[in-house]
């Protein structure tokens, strides 16, 4: 039974695979019992199905009540108590719980290195994890510092093992994610640098016919769309007519990145233009309606810096960026926008959180809900 649930999962037939997985569990848990290993890994199977399937809080609660299990039954250092902390984190991640989930992960990575050691292939994937982990939560030099380390890690793998493909292509990655952090610190020639490095040992990996495992093809494909965005935006952070020039699907991410850029350098008031520029675009539209409120709300949270880096123009206020971002999310909401749980956790709206206008809205949405 639990191998069917496994077979209909990688089949895409996850609604039979929940079904059955749920049926194996609850037989599990009355024989062998609760705390069995096998009946541990049906709930481990059984979070990761309702993960494919959206249902994300049920998922959450399922792992942690597995990793509590998994703790007392083989301990806090064993390697599958390891994976279900990883595993744990991953759910934090989606939820947005990302103090959790860097949490958790620093807490992982620190017992496989004491147990498992710092060149050993699931550590180094710990770090992976953690690195992605430190740019959700906006920590990009911290992220960049430990994947400096992974790298030397898996350099010094390779020297030892120079035919391993799979080391290889986890090397791919990880210079990939240095990309990662590079573009969330905004400094684009380096993202770009750093994805050219990415692409370049993908690229010999798939001539040799060594690319295989989806989850690297997809993050080459991730990673050559990443470069070529990277590459625009170094003339479109300068030059606002080039990014509205580009073709119309790339010109919200150009002008988000623009706008990041712009408030690092404290160039608020050419934020703002931006800002304009993405209203003026949105139309009726109820997604980019959201992206423009997104850019307002920014703007909004680097004027109320201590040291606001004008003086500000009086449409630079704020207040009034504030509202206006106010103002089109409320439009995003009556074109349609339905996202209540991206919209709650989004960090662009930070600086709407306390205002009753903002609350309302968020009540309203869940009411409907």
């Amino acid at each position: 039974m639990n191998n069917l649930a496994v077979s209909s999962a990688a089949a895409g037939r996850t609604l039979e695979a929940i079904q059955l997985c749920e049926e194996t569990l609850q037989l599990r848990k009355a024989n062998p019992g609760p705390n069995h290993p096998d009946t541990l890994q049906s709930m481990n199977n059984l979070a990761n199905f309702y993960g494919a399937a959206g249902r994300a809080q049920e998922a959450l609660k399922l792992r942690e009540e597995t990793l509590q299990l998994r703790k007392a039954k083989v301990g806090p250092g064993h390697p599958d108590t390891l994976k279900a902390m990883d595993e744990l984190a991953n759910s934090y991640v989606v939820a947005r719980r990302i103090q959790e989930a860097l949490q958790l992960r620093e807490e992982t990575l620190q017992l496989m290195k004491a147990k498992l050691g710092p060149d050993h292939p699931d550590t180094l994937i710990s770090m992976n994890n953690l690195a992605l982990t430190y740019v959700a939560a906006d920590r990009p030099d911290d992220a960049l510092a430990l994947l400096n380390e992974t790298v030397q890690h898996r350099q010094r793998r390779l020297q030892s093992q120079p035919g391993n493909r799979l080391e290889q292509s986890f090397l791919a990655w990880t210079h990939g994610q240095m990309g990662e952090a590079e573009q969330a610190r905004c400094r684009l020639a380096a993202a770009v640098k750093a994805y050219e490095r990415s692409l370049e040992l993908f690229t010999e990996l798939e001539q040799d016919g060594a690319l295989k495992h989806p989850f690297f093809r997809e993050k080459m494909d991730e990673y050559r769309q990443r470069l070529a965005l990277c590459r625009k935006a170094e003339r479109a952070v300068k030059d606002l007519d080039f990014a509205l020039q580009q073709p119309a699907a790339e010109v919200p991410q150009l002008l988000r990145m623009r706008v990041r850029y712009l408030l690092k350098e404290q160039k608020l008031p050419a934020a703002v233009e931006t800002a304009a520029k993405m209203k003026e675009r949105a139309g009726d539209q109820a997604a980019s309606l959201y992206d423009a409120a997104c850019l307002y709300a920014l703007c909004a949270g680097a004027a109320k810096s201590p040291s606001p880096p004008a003086p500000l123009p009086e449409g630079a206020r704020r207040e009034k960026l504030a509202d206006e971002a106010m103002r089109l999310l409320q439009q995003a909401v009556a074109k349609g926008y339905k996202n209540i749980d991206h919209l709650k956790k989004d960090d662009d709206l930070k600086a709407l959180r306390e205002r009753e206008d903002y609350q309302k809205l968020v009540k309203e949405l869940e009411e409907k809900k």
